[in-house]
């Protein structure tokens, strides 16, 4: 396994628990900086699986997609893999050889953390939440920090407060609390 400088992997233990969110706001806080990337990564499973892989760059800024969302966020680019479980690889070398290499990179997926260590891997769920989807709990050693998403009346909140605990340091991501142990 590969370890990949500058990228920044939020994963989710349920669907809709803040994750793209928090991925928004900290493009638009680290995106004023330097030259940042976003990307989504989505494992199609059975037979809805028409395509070995895809890489497509995102180019609309309607806010409908959570790629969309990420370009109106400030990041200079967002790419959307698409890949069946057999071809995550092939379509991560591919997504790489479009993205210049030292470029900081937030990317929302749980599966990529099975084929590159992250300099930060962040699982993100919702407040009193209940089951773990199968790719979260499959991971949940390996991840950095645990946080969790509150909604509040001034919108969503992130517990620890991941967004003012990270910074970069010579182009990596650094996080400024304590490693969460399950």
């Amino acid at each position: 396994m590969k370890r990949h400088r500058g990228l920044l992997l939020i994963g989710a233990t349920a669907k809709d628990s803040g994750k793209t969110t928090l991925c928004e706001r900290l493009i638009a806080r680290f995106s004023k900086r330097s030259d940042l990337y976003g990307v989504k990564v989505t494992i199609v499973h059975g037979e809805r699986s028409e395509i070995r892989y895809s890489v497509t760059e995102e180019t609309r800024c309607d806010g409908r997609h959570d790629t969309g969302r990420m370009l109106i966020a400030g990041a200079r680019k967002v790419f959307w893999v698409r890949c069946d479980e057999t071809t995550v690889g092939q379509a991560l070398d591919d997504l790489f050889l479009r993205i210049p290499a030292g470029t900081l990179i937030v990317c929302e997926s749980n599966s990529v953390r099975n084929y590159l260590i992250p300099d930060l891997f962040l699982m993100v769920s919702r407040e009193g939440e209940g089951e773990l989807k199968k790719s979260a709990a499959a991971l949940l050693t390996l991840v950095d920090h645990r946080i969790v998403c509150r909604e509040t009346a001034d919108g969503p909140r992130f517990s620890p407060d991941i967004e003012t605990a990270l910074s970069l340091d010579n182009g990596a991501w650094v996080c400024h609390l304590p490693r969460s142990v399950e």
